[in-house]
């Protein structure tokens, strides 16, 4: 209730009116809702010329076909053929496999020659190390050419 000096103190313009201050989330609101109204009426004005309805004929003659005997043998044909592929597939993946397998079985295994041309130059190494300890450097053009020696195919990628 107001009382009459509220009334004056107001007429006179020494009193404040009391305002109800506008809630932010109703302000939100409102955006909202009129950003909504305005992707309705663009979806509305886009999808105005497109029919959005099924077609009941394109409906019922699906189902006549799927209900029918002919459409599943068809359909095990398709699989079959399918499956017929796909099992040649595997098998061409076996034997891939098979034959990677056998490469790199024929790579690991060791070769004799090879073996020892290997343990000539670790003991090269070794020794060189025990006698001369931490003194020992290895001069690397010498010791590459020394790998060639031995191993004759590093011919090819020698690059000095």
């Amino acid at each position: 209730m107001t009382t009459k000096k509220n009334l004056t103190a107001l007429a006179k313009g020494k009193a404040k009116a009391k305002t109800t201050p506008v809630k932010k989330e109703e302000v939100k609101k409102a955006i909202e809702s009129e950003r909504d109204l305005k992707a309705k009426q663009k979806v509305e004005e886009l999808l105005q010329d497109i029919k959005l309805t099924p077609d009941d004929k394109k409906i019922e003659e699906t189902k006549e076909v799927k209900n029918g005997v002919n459409w599943l043998e068809e359909q095990i044909e398709i699989l079959t053929e399918k499956n017929a592929i796909l099992e040649k597939e595997a098998k061409e993946a076996k034997e891939n496999y098979k034959k990677l397998l056998e490469s790199s079985q024929n790579v690991s295994q060791s070769n004799p020659q090879t073996d020892t041309k290997v343990l000539e130059l670790f003991d090269e190494l070794q020794n060189g190390y025990l006698r001369f300890g931490n003194n020992f450097i290895v001069y690397f053009p010498a010791f590459l050419n020394r790998m060639v020696l031995f191993f004759p195919f590093l011919e090819k990628w020698k690059k000095f």
